[in-house]
């Protein structure tokens, strides 16, 4: 939390400098998208950023998330697809097309993007959740068991992971590891 309001001041700082710096809008973009869930500015944070600078993989990318949240899938997969055809070697775009992907239930490809990002990333344990999520939506049970089971998660957000380790137990049908 504290990390969050230092970052929103300093980026709402370097905005008072220069509006048009577009890793500012997208660093206060995320603060809003991420901590607060403030959609509203948000969207009009990603707005600025399209229109000061089109061919930004990071704008599409969040572009994309955005389109996820207002349930605009299909928008949500071509700003991903285009913001991976920018910068194909960025893990965060594999991360973002993964999303998309996988919100559009191809979990298969969902996969493949979100080991684009381990390879690179390999700590990125947001990435290891939604991979081991896919692998529950495609019935491999056993894969995301292994995948929730190795993400070191902290207290935060221990209720969420435990839910979705319980549940792929469960599909699995060992109900007596469903704690």
């Amino acid at each position: 939390e504290e990390t969050y309001h230092t970052a929103k001041n300093y980026a709402l700082k370097a905005m008072a400098l220069d509006e048009t710096e577009i890793d500012c809008i997208l660093a206060l973009t995320h603060v809003c998208f991420v901590n607060e869930w403030n959609f509203a500015q948000s969207r009009q944070l990603i707005a600025k950023a399209m229109y000061l600078a089109p061919g930004n993989a990071n704008v599409h990318g969040w572009a994309s998330m955005m389109a996820n949240v207002d349930g605009d899938l299909n928008t949500a997969l071509i700003e991903a697809k285009l913001s991976a055809s920018l910068d194909p070697l960025s893990p965060m775009t594999s991360y973002v097309l993964g999303v998309a992907y996988l919100v559009n239930e191809k979990y298969d490809l969902a996969i493949e993007e979100f080991d684009k990002t381990l390879a690179q990333l390999p700590y990125y344990q947001q990435a290891s959740i939604m991979k081991a999520r896919c692998n529950l939506e495609l019935d491999k049970f056993d894969e995301a068991i292994d995948l929730f089971n190795s993400i070191p998660i902290g207290p935060e957000r221990a209720n969420i992971h435990w839910g979705a380790l319980a549940i792929a137990y469960a599909k699995k049908g060992e109900l007596d590891k469903v704690r």
